[in-house]
């Protein structure tokens, strides 16, 4: 087999993996577009309510309250990962990149209960974080999840595709942001661009930005409202 021939065979098993690879990743843009959405909008809902109970309570009383819901979400959160999902601490991103680096194992099952209610209780309750980390872990782990539904064997190198694609759909999904999404997974994940990681994070990316639109609105995700101008 001489040069042309191996060229063409490995740009044939390039197509096809683009091929298998398609509905897999519009699978999971839609699986992590409905769970960052219902995240986001939980994390809203938390919020709202928590404001409002506050400011009807006296400034001393107010503060001291929200310092015992920080302290309260903050503890519940954190003994959900030490007790079920340690490798859920801090913002999930450096152990997403040790996944595909193939560093460190991503145990999914309790990655997404842990990720959601413990990122929900913490900055639900008040602390200063913010959605990015968990969402893209969060969708890393959607990733996983949606390549076992396929049975896409753990060494394949689709595998670690599908879960990069997952986590620049989650990326998307936080902020609405189809390309930043993208734009994570060849830069900060793969530092390397290949036509088999590109189009499972534009299609994953795109399709959780769609349904995230859909399900919370077309809205600015920081929305600046009545600015007054001084003169």
């Amino acid at each position: 087999m001489n040069l042309d021939q191996k060229q063409g065979l490995g740009l044939q098993e390039e197509e096809v993996k683009r091929r298998h690879i398609l509905p897999k990743a519009l699978v999971i843009g839609l699986v992590a577009g409905v769970i960052s959405s219902a995240f986001r909008e939980a994390l809203q809902w938390s919020e709202i309510h928590r404001i409002a109970w506050l400011h009807k309570l006296s400034p001393i009383a107010g503060l001291f309250g929200a310092l015992i819901v920080g302290l309260v979400g903050g503890g519940l959160g954190l003994w959900l990962v030490r007790r079920f999902a340690p490798e859920a601490s801090g913002s999930g991103i450096p152990h997403i990149k040790s996944v595909v680096l193939g560093e460190e194992q991503l145990h999914w099952r309790r990655i997404l209960p842990v990720k959601f209610f413990g990122g929900l209780a913490s900055i639900g309750g008040g602390m200063a974080l913010g959605r990015e980390g968990p969402t893209i872990q969060i969708g890393g782990a959607t990733g996983l999840m949606v390549s076992t539904w396929f049975r896409v064997k753990p060494g394949e190198g689709e595998r670690k595709a599908l879960i990069s694609a997952g986590a620049g759909a989650g990326l998307a999904a936080a902020f609405n942001a189809p390309l930043a999404g993208v734009i994570f997974v060849l830069e900060e994940l793969h530092g390397a661009f290949t036509p088999v990681i590109f189009v499972a994070a534009f299609l994953a990316s795109v399709t959780a930005d769609v349904v995230c639109r859909v399900l919370t609105g077309d809205t600015p995700v920081f929305a600046l409202h009545g600015m007054p101008v001084r003169r």
